[in-house]
């Protein structure tokens, strides 16, 4: 496949496995290494981060719009839009500072075959186990002692393998919450850290192709954005065990193909 081509589905995986509880690194790392893909560069990698965020802006534009607006003077006041941003804010204080500290040391010792394979499995056991849980809550109904404990799950998401969508709703379904209102709560929580990846990539800028760049964009963009519409509808029917299962059938595939360390 010509780099053009390799960015096209990259980003269409990146889209789609970012907000599946599926794991954007273990499908970034297994099929490039399947095809012997050269690495596309770290301008590329903010390139698809910058385009699942686009993503999340155009499918939750209203949301995104409601809360940040009730934080303008001279509005009416809108309680409930405060109090679900207030959660926001302290569930995305733990990976912001436990990313921050961390960085160098989990690229350095978490990175191989084994390692992923072990995160997609211990967080698709604990997705299919949260999601026996009877929910019946809401994310605004959440207090603050849950949303905090949903942002330490996300914490989790920092070894390659283990998924912010996919420990975010485990927590959000053991907690009480519905499973829409978990996979919403997992969405919306995402907004601060897509961002502050995508500006923490930016500032490490390396350059690189301009259509390379665009082409992941828009495919991210464009399936990120389908990601969420699908995985919002089938929540309600199938819940989180066929991505359980799905996740394990992957580590499967991982440790059979890279059996190192």
């Amino acid at each position: 496949m010509t780099p053009l081509q390799q960015a096209a589905l990259l980003g269409l995986v990146q889209g789609l496995t970012e907000f599946l509880p599926v794991s954007s690194s273990a499908h970034l790392r297994l099929i490039p290494e399947l095809a012997g893909w050269p690495y596309l560069g770290k301008g590329f990698d903010v390139a698809l981060h910058g385009g699942t965020l686009v993503a999340l802006v155009a499918y939750f534009r209203s949301d995104l719009g409601r809360l940040l607006s009730s934080l303008l003077p001279g509005r009416e006041s809108d309680p409930a839009a405060r109090r679900l941003l207030g959660r926001l804010a302290l569930a995305s204080l733990p990976v912001a500072s436990f990313g921050f500290l961390l960085e160098h040391f989990l690229e350095s010792h978490f990175q191989g075959a084994l390692s992923v394979a072990f995160w997609l499995t211990l967080v698709g056991l604990a997705m299919a186990l949260a999601d026996r849980s009877p929910g019946r809550l809401e994310m605004r109904e959440l207090s603050l002692v849950q949303a905090l404990l949903v942002g330490l799950s996300q914490v989790l998401a920092l070894f390659p393998g283990a998924s912010r969508s996919g420990t975010t709703m485990a927590a959000g379904r053991q907690l009480g919450l519905t499973r829409v209102e978990a996979a919403r709560f997992s969405f919306l929580l995402g907004f601060p850290v897509i961002l502050g990846a995508t500006i923490y990539k930016l500032l490490r800028w390396e350059g690189g192709d301009p259509l390379i760049l665009l082409v992941g964009i828009l495919a991210a963009a464009s399936s990120g954005f389908l990601a969420i519409r699908l995985c919002l509808a089938l929540l309600p029917r199938w819940g989180l065990l066929p991505f359980a299962l799905y996740r394990l059938a992957l580590a499967l595939l991982l440790c059979l193909r890279s059996p190192g360390p």
